[in-house]
């Protein structure tokens, strides 16, 4: 399978757009990423700022484009290390689109993974994907054993030495069992690349049935079927979507200077604070003009016009 990038990047956002019949969290959080990545000033590879990555979240709940809770990210310690993130791949796809080296991607994707949640699981089954798809993209012919060789050499005590303080709790709590835990999923999804049947790695398995002939079933399996060269599409999206695979692309060839994404010093006007009218600067908008407001079932609303589109801001009227 060989895949076009750029056409890979669309396919995040019209598999929302066709699966939900609009645009969801799953298309915010992929353009929250890509706004927040960074070329590197000391290596070929781009990266997440994640101060940017933290105040674009704090935003985001003022403007998300639907209702549903499937992302969490103030977790209490309980749950972080069972949450189930379903939105993981929203993120760590710009990340492997955006690199070639893929030292930098494992190390991006374990940092974002950890920041939502804890759960081995799942940190080990989207490592593995992120092999998968990296072995795609550089069209490697044999990715079954590349990717069995791969799992089998992850160390769990060098995974902790180097990433456990990126864990929001402590890892080593003996209530965890880190280290056995790991050690059992770890086997498990060696045994799933032996063509084991198991019950688990859900997203893993429907991208070894796409690359096995199979249609997908999932919207990981159909964001990279889809993505196959040769394949015609009709990418019904708004054009900011398109720009911004445009955008990662030319961050993937290090065509874009870092200073000038840096964020020198964050301006967080409050948003609601602002006449009908207004024009102000927002370091995350940019230049921003006040539309329409009005208090409207409830909600505070504010209707914002900025150079990538128009956004629809609510809250609580009286916070």
């Amino acid at each position: 399978m060989k895949l076009d990038l750029q056409k890979f990047l669309l396919n995040i956002f019209l598999e929302d757009k066709t699966k939900n019949k609009k645009h969801t969290i799953v298309s915010q959080l992929s353009m929250i990423t890509i706004k927040s990545l960074m070329p590197s000033s000391t290596f070929i590879g781009n990266i997440i700022d994640y101060k940017r990555f933290k105040e674009e979240l704090s935003l985001l709940k003022y403007y998300k484009i639907d209702e549903e809770k499937c992302f969490l990210t103030d977790i209490d310690e309980k749950i972080y290390f069972k949450y189930k993130d379903k939105t993981i791949y929203t993120r760590i796809l710009p990340l492997i689109l955006s690199n070639k080296d893929y030292d930098v991607i494992e190390e991006e994707v374990i940092k974002n993974i950890l920041y939502t949640t804890g759960d081995i699981e799942s940190l080990l089954e989207w490592l593995a994907i992120s092999r998968c798809i990296f072995l795609i993209i550089e069209e490697e012919e044999n990715i079954l054993d590349n990717l069995k060789q791969y799992v089998i050499n992850i160390s769990q005590r060098e995974f902790l030495t180097k990433y456990k303080n990126l864990y929001l709790y402590d890892v080593l709590k003996s209530d965890i069992n880190f280290e056995v835990n790991f050690e059992r999923i770890r086997v498990s999804l060696i045994s799933l690349l032996h063509g084991v049947s198991i019950g688990k790695f859900k997203y893993l398995q429907d991208i070894l049935k796409v690359l096995n002939g199979e249609d997908a079933q999932r919207s990981i399996g159909n964001i990279i079927e889809n993505a196959s060269i040769g394949k015609e599409i009709d990418y019904d999206i708004e054009d900011s979507y398109k720009r911004i695979s445009i955008y990662v692309m030319k961050l993937r060839k290090s065509r874009i200077n870092p200073d000038d994404l840096r964020i020198k010093e964050y301006i967080l006007p409050d948003v609601f604070k602002f006449k009908e009218g207004e024009v102000f600067f927002h370091s995350l908008l940019n230049r921003s003009k006040v539309i329409k407001k009005q208090v409207k079932d409830d909600s505070l609303t504010c209707y914002i016009k900025t150079r990538a589109g128009m956004y629809l801001f609510k809250r609580d009227p009286f916070n």
